[in-house]
């Protein structure tokens, strides 16, 4: 017979299922409190599918490994598992209604694993199938623990839909988080943050950029900050332009930026920043999360030499005005690049006209724009 319980004790295994939904090492213990509450000798939930993606499965013991170590041909052809596969979504079905008991026993299965762990009862639904995958919810009792009665066969219907749900959960999470993390996982430095400039994520090239002490772009306290006062601004209100949709608006589409560093010796490369709104993030339904992404593309060319040669065969710049469109992107004044190539100040502006009426921009934050664009990542 079931045990006793209560309402409190059904809510803590309830959310237990969904907290494993969200955090899948929480599983094995609702797996645990199933089976204590069913007084079986053990839960399991397994994942099936094709022979190319086998078998997976959390359950209230910790001896999953073992049966991973059957042989994966006779788990494929046992005749449970083949039965467990062709059911309808939603029926429990008692394992001797799936195959002949004494045909089962004479099975891998039965002797490598069942046998030992006093399986001799069972009880299975399967709770959803998807593109030839089956996720199934399986109960196990000793012979003296009897079969299930029906006021356990209703208290088992009523969980099941919890675990429905949870695998659902579970797998949309798990199809975003492999997005994001693909995202994350790019060049492109990216960093998500709230209406109040706090940073609440970042992939690795954005958090080597902002650990930089000569980078434009800083996280101080925790928030995004730029340097230059006036990108600051700029900066502040282009997130604030992301964050201000509520349930009635839409949040305005942000912008792009140039972010300037502070002028020395040897300056950092410009920043050019793109803010959007982070879409689809309704947490419990109660409207859009105020967040904005922030993409940080880094002006300064990897390699001068590729980068010029890129900018004389797309642009037909000559080597000198190839030299110095290169070193106004890595974040020199024109002053500078003229020096640097032992040009006079004059010669230089020409230069820097010729460079802009070849290359269609019309000023010099376009220019840096337009060669950060044709050129890979600096990954200082």
């Amino acid at each position: 017979m079931v045990t006793q319980m209560s309402a409190g004790s059904m809510s803590h295994l309830i959310g237990q299922i969904y907290d494993a939904a969200h955090q899948q090492t929480s599983l094995a213990s609702a797996m645990g409190s199933l089976a204590r509450l069913f007084s079986a000798s053990r839960a399991c939930l397994l994942r099936m599918g094709p022979a190319e993606h086998g078998f997976d499965a959390v359950a209230s013991a910790d001896d999953v490994d073992d049966f991973r170590r059957l042989d994966p041909d006779a788990l494929r052809n046992d005749g449970l598992l083949r039965a467990m596969q062709s059911l309808p979504v939603g029926r429990i079905a008692a394992r001797d209604e799936l195959i002949d008991e004494h045909t089962f026993r004479r099975s891998e299965l039965w002797d490598g694993f069942f046998r030992r762990r006093e399986m001799e009862i069972g009880w299975t639904c399967k709770l959803r199938s998807s593109g030839g995958t089956g996720w199934f919810l399986d109960l196990q009792r000793s012979g003296r623990q009897g079969r299930l009665d029906g006021a356990e066969l209703g208290l088992l219907r009523e969980i099941l839909p919890h675990f429905e749900r949870a695998t659902r959960i579970s797998e949309q999470l798990d199809n975003g988080t492999g997005m994001a993390d693909g995202l994350l996982q790019r060049a492109l430095g990216l960093i998500l943050v709230d209406a109040d400039r706090r940073i609440l994520r970042m992939n690795s090239t954005a958090s080597a950029l902002l650990e930089r002490s000569d980078a434009p772009l800083q996280a101080v306290a925790s928030e995004i900050v730029a340097v230059n006062p006036g990108d600051d601004r700029i900066l502040g209100r282009l997130i604030g332009q992301c964050c201000a949709g509520g349930t009635d608006r839409a949040p305005r589409a942000g912008g792009a930026m140039l972010v300037m560093p502070d002028l020395s010796e040897q300056p950092s490369p410009p920043l050019i920043l793109s803010v959007s709104p982070s879409v689809g993030v309704h947490p419990f339904g109660l409207g859009p999360a105020q967040r904005a992404v922030i993409a940080i593309h880094e002006t300064g060319p990897a390699h001068r030499a590729d980068c010029e040669a890129r900018l004389r065969t797309l642009f037909g710049l000559t080597a000198i005005e190839a030299k110095i469109a290169a070193e106004l992107a890595a974040g020199l004044t024109l002053k500078q690049a003229a020096e640097k190539n032992g040009a006079a100040d004059g010669t230089a502006r020409t230069h820097l006209r010729e460079i802009l009426r070849k290359t269609n921009t019309r000023h010099q934050g376009q220019l840096i724009a337009l060669v950060s664009a044709v050129q890979p990542l600096s990954l200082k």
